[in-house]
């Protein structure tokens, strides 16, 4: 490959040269006239970078790549090369050095855990998220650092404890699964020898809930949900509002919905069973959606410090809204499963709520599921705005209508 190198050795870079560096034919090396042997690498797709050039104590030539710009500037870029410089007159090979600490990085667990989402959780489970968001919150946490040989059995086993003793025994359960995915395609893929999650049973027993909240406990976890900081209390409306899984209401993005049509459009890729799912948005719920700070360069309608990343930290926000409420013994899933039961008690068939929720078992289940493609749009619509001018009422937020049925006399 062509490569070219300007002669700089009196003139020194600077941060405005540095930026306005452009590609050429080839790839370029503009010397820093400042530090001996520091290079400003421009790609001819006009990305750049920083390298040293030296020789080591041996006298052999060598090239360090220093990292990334903008990411490093050029006054980074001078310390690190200096660095580099005086460990070489220390003795030591600095591009020996760094690729010595690679090789021990990419067996660190999370390394190995960031490669087990991306080759294997992307492709093959449409629930990747959640499990990378169980393994970022409470796995990598607790053995980040460590080499994946040194996990062992007790590690485990300590871990799935840890989680269970904190009152979360599913969440355990979950844990303890994506944990032995991971080891088990880690064996397979000839990165362990064993796999130390072997055996190691389930830490809690799962018991089916059946909690739908009530009126009153519908009332008072509102002005929870008000009391709370945004944009939790946004999305715990949305979902007690619409039904809606919480990763597809917290990962919703401004280009799903059409906000003068009022119709969120969840993609098939961001849905459990890979089918997309229209949500038409009750006036409640609209009111909310455009009630979220519109921050520039952020995708997620409900954005957090991160705006690259969906929001998280829903096992704080849900304490704070217990404090707030007074109620505790709810799970973020019995939001869904009390927009289900008002529904049904609503009045709505069946089939319908199953449409809203976006089942694929019960009535679309089997060769209906295959054959049936009407999916209820208008039918959606009437049923999430019946539910949400009752979540109004029952809140004090709207005045009572005659012809609202009240779910303590249709039960």
């Amino acid at each position: 490959m062509e490569r070219k190198a300007l002669k700089m050795s009196t003139r020194k870079l600077t941060a405005k040269a540095v930026d306005n560096a452009r590609p050429s034919k080839g790839r370029r090396e503009i010397a820093d006239g400042l530090v001996p042997g520091l290079y400003l690498v421009v790609q001819k797709t006009g990305a750049k970078s920083w390298a040293l050039r030296y020789r080591n104590p041996a006298g052999k030539p060598r090239k360090l790549t220093l990292g990334r710009y903008p990411e490093h500037d050029l006054s980074s870029a001078r310390e690190k090369a200096k660095e580099a410089l005086a460990n070489v007159e220390r003795g030591e090979d600095p591009a020996t050095a760094k690729k010595a600490q690679k090789a021990a990085n990419a067996d660190t667990f999370e390394a190995v855990a960031e490669t087990f989402i991306e080759k294997h959780c992307r492709r093959h489970n449409r629930t990747w998220r959640e499990q990378k968001r169980m393994l970022d919150n409470d796995v990598i946490p607790a053995w980040q650092g460590r080499p994946i040989r040194q996990i062992t059995r007790r590690d485990v086993i300590e871990l799935a404890e840890s989680i269970y003793d904190g009152g979360t025994p599913i969440k355990a359960n979950r844990t303890l699964a994506t944990v032995k995915k991971l080891f088990a395609w880690a064996v397979e893929r000839d990165i362990i020898d064993a796999d130390p999650a072997d055996g190691v049973k389930a830490p809690g027993k799962e018991e089916k809930r059946d909690r739908v909240l009530s009126d009153d406990e519908i009332a008072a976890l509102w002005m929870g949900f008000d009391a709370i900081s945004q944009p939790f209390g946004g999305i715990f409306k949305a979902l007690l509002l619409l039904g809606q899984r919480r990763s597809e209401v917290a990962e919703m993005r401004w280009a799903d919905v059409d906000l003068e049509a009022g119709l969120w459009t969840i993609p098939a890729e961001d849905v459990k069973n890979s089918q997309s799912h229209t949500v038409p948005l009750p006036g409640p719920a609209l009111e909310i959606i455009q009630a979220q700070p519109r921050v520039e360069g952020a995708r997620f309608v409900f954005t957090g410090r991160k705006l690259d990343r969906p929001v998280s930290g829903f096992s704080r926000a849900k304490r704070r809204a217990d404090e707030a409420s007074g109620i505790a013994d709810w799970t973020i899933h019995d939001l869904r499963r009390t927009a289900a039961s008002g529904m049904a008690r609503l009045n709505t068939p069946s089939h319908v709520v199953e449409a809203v929720l976006n089942h694929t078992s019960g009535t679309f289940g089997g060769v209906a599921g295959i054959y049936q493609r009407y999916r209820y749009d208008s039918e959606k619509r009437h049923a999430l705005e019946t539910w949400g001018a009752h979540v109004m009422r029952v809140t004090g937020n709207a005045p009572r209508a005659e012809n609202v049925v009240d779910l303590k006399e249709a039960g």
